[in-house]
């Protein structure tokens, strides 16, 4: 039987914050420490290879354009097998792909390997907990939605400090070895025991409509636009290219960095703590974001991240000629920077419900990695000038951009679930 409050109007499913419980676990084991960890390794393994670090640095490119690729089918699978399977399966993948790059020893291996965990990540980077996340709440689902994404930044954090000393003290392949352990531990017993679909347990989603306080239709599916009928609306298109631009914008975070040493002088360990204001900032951001879009609705949210977003590019500009700005407009970006992942799965459940909502989002995402991984070599040629300026105020357009985009794209949307599926309009209402 669901767990209700008795004379509420909505269901109070106690299971439903073990899930969010479960996503911020899988999101530390992967994003944090599988994904989190990548760029620690890049040097120690160019030196000890002898491999030029652009030329090494392309698996990662390899890995991120794989998962672009494979997020549809990632997210068909979510949609037709129980997640909990399907998320372990990728779990372990991605952790026993992240240890096997402790066995490569050119770039041939390197890129092989790479394939490997992206065919896990596709899955559980940035599908699984939008997924869950979506299936379990009806209320709070900003508020759960950015908790459990907060921990990719947290995880990524400790982890960071955990591996480094691992690679000084034994080496990268050991440090390899580590981070798969890691993973591997945090993710696949979460993701097997606890990432249930609502039907799976039994039980409706938390704020799932309650009728004389008993859940209603436990046992109905999820209802909503399917796959096919999402291609054939001019919201899907809107939605794809927006997450484009907003994709484009999470460049700018990986320039943070360069940008530090190269145009405003900085050593690199004055330049590091750039990202690091960044990224303890976007970790506040992301809940501050999702508590917004609960109470205020997913448009308004968006509209302040937004603002937030491009106040933050524009000050860490005009740092250029005031160095320690950059340290006050790392931090402000980074407090808007979680819009990209935060609204963009609310927007998709609210145009096409649940019903496919996995797969619908799973070929949406794709563009999650695809315009970063386009625009950055377009970012570093034209920062080749010695001047990384016009690339923040790109960055800053692009943002307004994808804003102007989800709120027309979900503006289409909101009548097409009782276009094509009238039962589902009041189930996947936000």
């Amino acid at each position: 039987m669901p767990e209700a409050t008795t004379g509420a109007n909505t269901a109070k499913t106690k299971y439903a914050w073990v899930v969010m419980v479960a996503c911020c676990i899988l999101v530390t084991g992967s994003l944090g420490t599988v994904g989190g960890t990548s760029a620690v390794f890049l040097y120690p393994i160019s030196k000890d290879l002898e491999i030029p670090l652009a030329t090494l640095s392309i698996y990662l490119s390899l890995n991120a354009v794989t998962m672009a690729i494979l997020g549809p089918f990632a997210g068909r699978l979510l949609q037709k097998f129980k997640p909990n399977y399907v998320i372990a399966t990728g779990a372990f993948i991605l952790t026993g792909g992240a240890a096997l790059y402790s066995f490569c020893n050119s770039l041939v291996h390197f890129y092989i390997v790479a394939v490997i965990v992206a065919i896990g990540a596709s899955v559980v980077y940035f599908i699984a907990v939008p997924s869950m996340i979506t299936m379990w709440f009806r209320e709070r689902t900003g508020f759960a939605m950015s908790v459990a994404l907060a921990f990719s930044g947290i995880g990524s954090m400790i982890m960071n400090v955990v591996i480094g000393a691992v690679i000084r003290s034994i080496g990268w392949r050991t440090g390899f070895l580590t981070v798969g352990a890691i993973g591997a531990v945090l993710t696949i017993p979460v993701a097997l025991l606890l990432l249930k679909s609502p039907q799976q347990k039994n039980m409706v989603p938390y704020g799932a409509p309650l009728d004389g306080g008993t859940a209603a239709a436990t046992s109905v599916k999820p209802r909503g636009v399917t796959q096919k009928q999402s291609f054939r609306t001019p919201a899907f298109y809107l939605m794809f290219v927006a997450l484009f631009c907003f994709s484009i914008m999470t460049a700018s975070n990986q320039l943070l960095n360069t940008y530090g040493q190269a145009n405003l002088g900085f050593d690199a360990v004055k330049a590091g703590l750039i990202v690091s204001s960044c990224a303890g900032a976007l970790i506040i951001g992301k809940i501050m974001l999702g508590t917004l879009t609960d109470k205020l609705g997913v448009d308004l949210a968006n509209v302040i991240g937004t603002v937030i977003t491009i106040a933050g590019l524009i000050l860490v500009a005009f740092s250029f000629n005031t160095p320690n700005l950059v340290f006050v407009g790392a931090a402000v970006f980074g407090l808007g920077l979680g819009v990209y992942n935060i609204e963009p799965p609310i927007y998709v459940r609210q145009s096409f419900g649940l019903k496919e909502y996995s797969a619908i989002f799973g070929t949406v995402s794709v563009a999650t990695t695809l315009g970063s991984a386009l625009f950055m070599p377009i970012y570093n040629q034209i920062a080749s000038s010695g001047d990384y300026r016009i690339t923040f105020y790109m960055s800053a357009g692009f943002t307004a951009l994808a804003c102007v985009l989800f709120i027309t794209a979900g503006r289409l949307g909101k009548n097409y679930i009782e276009k094509f599926d009238p039962v589902a309009a009041e189930e996947s209402s936000a």
